[in-house]
């Protein structure tokens, strides 16, 4: 069935399964009846306080059942939700705040968060009112006439890990467009149970969310992740599909002294973005499971890009698939932006239905080319089958005495390592070579691995010129969206430099 709008999702999925369990958020379990009657009472609250399709609300709160019923109360309206990064310092958000022509705002009641907005205001001088999430549903619902859908579905933001957080504004036509290609990728069906571990303002959470309710699945997520309930709500709520995306997401999972492949018996499915190295690491360690990439991210409207579950293993490991209906990818030339023949690597630009093209109130110039086309920043390369290999952000590619190496090469050869946890690396200049490696390595828990150690692992799998010339052992990584932000590692205090006879 074709949706309209992102609302008619949850009034459809209700229709059909209305006591199934539609979310569970830790001990809250909420079916698709349940969750639609609680987000019309949300509809109309909006509508009490006086707020019209195409006006926008301000959300700033953990991930909870309130998050949920807000937005779809929202999106029944024709209210343009903007999905706020929690993790935003109070001078961030108070300098974000007059662009957002945000009619209220919806805080969930966390002393941080409210504390958060009302310094922003106070700094700011927004005349913006302030509401809870909580006991958003007590209205009555009464029927009314149902409301054109308004063109933008929400506001999203891109995590800011290479700069400053892009505003994304999202179409309803966005993210279902989406739908069909990722459910049909990710083999989910009305009794899938598809675990989520980003927070509720990531588009890495709305568009499989949106997916996965358009064909009766259960999401299973979490208002916090931390490993041990991550790999808990995993094994109890018998998940068969997971999203986490991220490594640092996955990783502290199935490298927990305590893990079992058993743990997780019912997991069919994983998506899981890093170095083929890292993935193939993953599937050996999950072999009844099926581990795809993906591709995409806030500006392309969540990801649109996949491999198919029965693709070989050297194509569904290595590549991240060919792309949705309805989207296009090329290869262009870095320097003067032309289109270039398969096999040959240059930065990734999309076209398509699925691609934002609303940038109202940022500033920022536009990231689309003359005739149309996202530039992403990223480096990639198509095949001569249409399979697209992505290489990593330009940011992230070294130049290494004039070869060109990805980040991503040397992190993979890092994280083989059975004391590292997670490993990053970023340029940096050198005097001999113009670019070099500097690595921040996180150990495992009880490792007393030390920056000479795993320079000698490194020498019998890296080039001499390609090995680490500075190492950073990390603690805490700084963390935004659930990413590493790559931008901010420069600032950590370095453990061990390379001399000039090493």
């Amino acid at each position: 069935m074709a949706f309209s709008a992102v609302g008619d999702v949850l009034e459809r999925s209700a229709a059909l399964w209305p006591l199934k369990d539609a979310i569970v958020i830790d001990d809250d379990r909420i079916c698709y009846a349940e969750l639609l009657s609680s987000s019309k009472r949300v509809s109309q609250m909006l509508e009490n306080l006086g707020l019209r399709p195409g006006d926008r609300i301000g959300i700033f709160s953990k991930s909870n059942a309130d998050y949920v019923r807000l937005f779809f109360g929202a999106s029944l309206r024709g209210i343009v939700p903007i999905l706020i990064n929690t993790s935003w310092s109070p001078a961030y958000l108070a300098s974000r705040l007059a662009g957002f022509h945000s009619k209220a705002m919806f805080v969930s009641e966390h002393a941080d968060l409210v504390k958060t907005v009302n310094v922003s205001l106070d700094s700011s001088r927004a005349a913006i009112p302030v509401y809870p999430t909580s006991g958003i549903d007590r209205f009555k619902s009464r029927s009314s006439e149902k409301v054109s859908p308004y063109p933008l579905a929400g506001v999203v933001f891109t995590a800011g890990t290479t700069g400053e957080p892009k505003t994304c504004c999202l179409s309803h036509e966005n993210i279902l467009i989406k739908v069909k290609p990722f459910v049909a990728r990710m083999e989910l069906s009305e009794n899938s149970r598809l675990w989520l571990s980003v927070p509720m303002y990531q588009v890495g959470f709305l568009s499989p969310f949106i997916a996965a309710l358009s064909i009766g699945a259960t999401i299973v997520t979490t208002m916090q992740f931390t490993p041990r309930q991550a790999r808990a709500s995993l094994m109890n709520e018998e998940v068969t599909h997971a999203y986490p995306i991220y490594l640092n997401q996955w990783l502290p999972i199935i490298y927990d002294p305590d893990f079992r492949t058993s743990d997780l018996r019912a997991l069919t499915h994983l998506c899981l973005i890093g170095p083929a190295r890292t993935l193939k690491r993953v599937q050996r360690a999950l072999p009844q499971c099926v581990v795809i990439p993906t591709y995409g991210g806030p500006e392309a409207g969540g990801g649109f890009c996949m491999p198919e579950a029965g693709d070989p293993v050297s194509i569904r490991l290595e590549s991240v698939g060919k792309p949705f209906y309805g989207h296009d990818v090329r290869i262009a030339s870095p320097q003067d932006g032309h289109a270039l023949a398969a096999n040959t690597s240059g930065e990734i630009q999309l076209h398509g239905r699925g691609i934002p093209q609303y940038y109202d109130f940022d500033g920022h110039p536009s990231p689309f080319t003359s005739d149309g086309w996202l530039k992403t920043g990223d480096i990639g390369m198509i095949s001569e089958s249409g399979h697209l290999y992505y290489f990593g952000r330009s940011s992230e590619i070294l130049n290494v005495g004039g070869a060109i190496i990805p980040a991503q090469v040397i992190e993979a050869v890092l994280l083989e390592h059975p004391d590292i946890a997670m490993a990053q690396v970023i340029p940096i200049s050198d005097p001999v070579l113009g670019e070099a490696a500097s690595a921040f390595v996180e150990r495992r828990p009880g490792s007393i691995l030390n920056a000479l150690e795993l320079l000698d692992y490194c020498r019998s799998r890296l080039a001499r010129d390609h090995l680490p010339r500075a190492i950073t052992f990390v603690n805490e990584w700084p963390i935004s969206a659930s990413k590493i932000q790559k931008n901010l590692l420069s600032r950590l205090p370095v453990d061990w430099r390379m001399a000039a006879d090493q």
